[in-house]
């Protein structure tokens, strides 16, 4: 992941440069030359590690939290420049308003934002927080490089450089914006909109086709980005237009996509290929994903095609917060999910169909685990754990079951005594553990209540369990009379010292 990142940062940076050095001359004033080379330097030296990197981050957690650290910075360079790409698209806007007979704007891809050498530039722009930032860039990553020499990392030797010119040189595609849809606006152009006109230009072209109810739930983040356009006609116009979104293949285009990330409606792709285009398991830069089969007709649904649509949404590798949701599919969990060895959390919602949960006890890294609505599960048993985890579930902190109403069983059987020993431990760091609604279920685990970590138990909607914690006269009552919070049925019970507890409604 981190080095599809850096990749996609240096790509960036040679395209910038290349189109400064066809005008002779720095368009952005302010960003020093020596910084930059120094940022793509760094950039390299640390390149030459990663593979080495991610390979041990898996078993080494200080090579993790420093590959983390690293990534992001990563993202913030891609963010300077971003604002370098958007001041030089300025120039270039305010050129074709002084000569309105030169060629019109040419965009190539986002990716590369480089422009026709036939647009002259003569005048260079003034951003020195541009450089700025990058010097302050430069420090921190220092730092990074730096403590590479603390791992001992093996090292690639960097074989791109030799490509840059072939890189820089490729063709200039034509504009993903209508000419036709700016030709006559040559005076409204070069004027900056206000935030709320600018918001008007990107929504208008964003959310072109939906519903009130999604142009509200998307208003937030929509705002954010028409802000990011600075009052720009023609971002707020590219970037409002790059987002209108035909299909869910579409999402194949956004080869720089980051952060969060909610595809809703899957139950209404008809083809299965269609999800496999979004790629998402190329999106590097992705770090949490919620996938909702919420289908217009529910009747019109085939399950064997939501499965299908599911493995084809696989995730990349790094991700860190997963969500499904309203899931109709005959097979209980996809095959990538347990190879995401990076998750730390997890919302399984409303998937109807699955008899047994996956092998999260696998997940070294899961901290949140929330399942909800899972109507054909009867019992958590040793697949719960995973098979061969000598340590099940290492770091999770919270875990919640809500609404699973034929469960009856939580148990682990055998797989406390496989082969003559103990289990090592299992969720040795729960801190807070809550089941509402699971009225068949008849117990829990006794080596969870055991857990001195544990510091909250909430149950409510549990008649069976919630009888056996009855304070005082409960069977199991003891077993959690040491949890310091404990709330059972809208009663909380707060424990002030050995004998004394205050009971007190929620």
């Amino acid at each position: 992941m981190a080095d599809a990142l850096i990749s996609a940062v240096l790509q960036q940076l040679a395209a910038i440069l290349f189109q400064e050095a066809q005008y002779g001359r720095r368009l952005v004033m302010g960003v020093k030359e020596e910084e930059v080379q120094k940022l793509d330097s760094t950039l390299r030296t640390i390149r030459a590690v990663l593979a080495d990197a991610e390979k041990r981050q898996l078993k080494e957690q200080a090579v993790r939290l420093w590959l983390e650290r690293f990534q992001n910075v990563s993202f913030d360079i891609e963010d300077v420049l971003d604002e370098w790409k958007i001041a030089i698209l300025k120039l270039q806007i305010a050129r074709n308003q002084r000569h309105p007979s030169t060629n019109s704007i040419i965009l190539s891809k986002v990716s590369s934002w480089i422009y026709s050498p036939s647009t002259y530039i003569t005048q260079s722009f003034h951003r020195y927080d541009i450089g700025v930032k990058i010097r302050k860039i430069n420090q921190r990553l220092q730092i990074i490089a730096r403590e590479k020499d603390d791992y001992a990392f093996s090292t690639v030797v960097d074989q791109s450089r030799k490509f840059d010119s072939e890189l820089l040189e490729r063709t200039i595609t034509t504009s993903f914006i209508d000419v036709s849809d700016i030709h006559g606006r040559d005076r409204d152009i070069n004027v900056l909109l206000s935030k709320e006109d600018c918001w008007s230009v990107f929504s208008c072209l964003a959310f072109s086709g939906r519903n009130a109810k999604d142009r509200e739930s998307l208003e937030d983040i929509g705002r954010n980005i028409a802000n990011k356009c600075q009052g720009l006609p023609l971002a707020a116009k590219a970037l409002g237009g790059l987002l209108r979104f035909k299909s869910l293949g579409d999402l194949g285009n956004l080869i720089h996509l980051r952060g969060d990330l909610e595809i809703r409606g899957l139950g209404n792709v008809i083809e299965p290929s269609e999800a496999k285009k979004a790629q998402l398991c190329s999106k590097s830069g992705l770090r949490g994903l919620r996938l909702k089969f919420d289908p217009q007709d529910i009747q019109q649904m085939d399950s064997q095609d939501e499965y299908l649509i599911l493995e084809a949404l696989q995730p990349p590798p790094h991700l860190e917060s997963l969500g499904i949701l309203s899931y109709k599919g005959p097979i209980a969990f996809p095959n990538w999910m347990t190879s995401l060895t990076m998750l730390k959390r997890i919302q399984l919602h409303n998937c109807l169909n699955w008899e047994s949960l996956p092998p999260m006890g696998k997940l070294q890294f899961l901290e949140s685990l929330e399942i909800e609505v899972m109507n054909n599960v009867k019992k958590v048993g040793e697949e719960f754990l995973g098979i061969n985890t000598k340590i099940a579930f290492p770091v999770l902190k919270k875990l919640k079951f809500h609404y699973m109403k034929e469960w009856e069983e939580w148990e682990y059987g055998n797989m406390l005594t496989s082969r003559g020993e103990k289990h090592a431990a299992i969720m040795p760091q729960l801190h807070s553990l809550t089941i509402n609604y699971c009225v068949k279920l008849k117990a829990l685990p006794s080596h969870l209540l055991r857990n001195t970590t544990l510091q909250e138990l909430h149950i409510k909607g549990c008649p069976v369990v919630g009888a056996r914690f009855e304070k005082g006269r409960g069977e199991d009552w003891p077993s959690i009379s040491h949890i310091p919070v404990i709330q059972i049925d809208d009663e909380m019970l707060r424990l002030d010292d050995e004998d004394d507890w205050l009971s007190s409604g929620r």
